[in-house]
């Protein structure tokens, strides 16, 4: 992954015209593995942490709307006002671009592990924060209602998306139609602040964020999402023998018979070769330069390429040095 980062960003700021440059970096794991992709090209084309515009890459697929940051900032609001959060947390929740809250304590006890609103106000010397959290439930009450307060808070506490990007601006609209659409649900039984807000961080959970972007030279994708493209540069990677063919998509619900007899794709490890051979098959003829690769090692565990790779070319056994961060380089 660091490899492939590199080599886009030194390819691409070596061409004088990039207009028909369309490179594809091809992540095999990319929904699990979607915001170490996002920090690493982040990394690599905003070294000091502050992007000029838009970047030329889009990362494709998405991630969990519950990992935004401008829902990290709401999220540690929310904590705080009904629970206690950690003095780390405490301190991101000042330092957010998306809240706009009264000045921070100077200091805080260097024992102090956490902290509740009524402590920070103490801390402060003054109930501005009380004031601005407003009167707090603390009965039951019904979900929606929960949602409807939960939303009243973070409006109140100047969330918003004004001082946002637009991926940060789009994560807001998402979640503040996500929470209209809680705050309108059934009414059900009642419950205490606790389970409401452990009921909505577990909705955020379970929604993906794949926001629109501006075209983009760099295409960052998963196996599948080359289907139908072309690029003038491709870079596989993960493609040793672990990974490239897979082992078949296993369901223990689904007896093996079934699977078979119902002709469900990719159930055995000779339908993965097929798979696997066709999407090479497919990548060689879709591109004008083809560099696959593969770990050498997965922890402990030495790791070999693919036999299918021959395929391809010849291999180019080439261990990549260890260079610093983009950061330190950028120092």
């Amino acid at each position: 992954l660091n490899a492939a980062a590199a080599w886009s960003r030194q390819l691409l700021e070596s061409q004088s015209d990039t207009d028909d440059l369309r490179f594809g970096i091809v992540i095999p794991d990319l929904g699990e593995r979607h915001q170490r992709v996002v920090r690493r090209f982040a990394a690599e084309f905003s070294p000091l942490g502050k992007p000029a515009g838009s970047q030329p890459y889009d990362i494709g697929g998405g991630g969990s709307l519950a990992e935004q940051p401008i829902w990290l900032a709401a999220r540690d609001w929310l904590e705080l006002c009904y629970r206690r959060i950690s003095v780390k947390s405490l301190i991101r929740l000042y330092q957010s671009d998306y809240l706009r809250l009264p000045p921070p304590p100077e200091a805080l006890p260097e024992t102090l592990e956490s902290i509740s609103l009524a402590g920070l106000a103490r801390a402060l010397g003054s109930a501005q924060l009380i004031e601005l959290s407003g009167p707090l439930t603390d009965t039951t009450q019904a979900l929606p209602a929960w949602f409807r307060e939960f939303r009243n808070l973070l409006e109140n506490a100047g969330w918003n998306a004004g001082r946002a990007g637009s991926l940060q601006f789009q994560a807001h609209q998402q979640l503040c139609r996500l929470l209209d659409e809680l705050g309108h649900g059934n009414e059900g039984q009642l419950v205490d602040s606790s389970i409401a807000l452990d009921e909505l961080l577990a909705a955020i959970s379970l929604r993906l964020f794949a926001p629109q972007r501006d075209p983009a030279p760099i295409q960052v994708l998963g196996y599948l999402e080359t289907t139908g493209l072309s690029f003038s540069h491709l870079w596989i990677t993960g493609m040793d023998e672990d990974t490239w063919p897979a082992a078949g998509n296993s369901n223990p619900l689904l007896p093996m018979g079934l699977r078979r007899a119902h002709g469900l794709p990719r159930s055995t490890p000779d339908d993965e070769l097929v798979f696997a051979s066709s999407r090479l098959e497919h990548w060689q003829h879709s591109c004008d330069v083809l560099i696959v690769s593969h770990p050498h090692q997965r922890g402990d565990r030495p790791v070999e390429p693919s036999p299918l790779i021959a395929a391809v070319s010849e291999a180019a056994d080439l261990a990549l040095p260890l260079v610093p961060h983009p950061y330190f380089q950028a120092q």
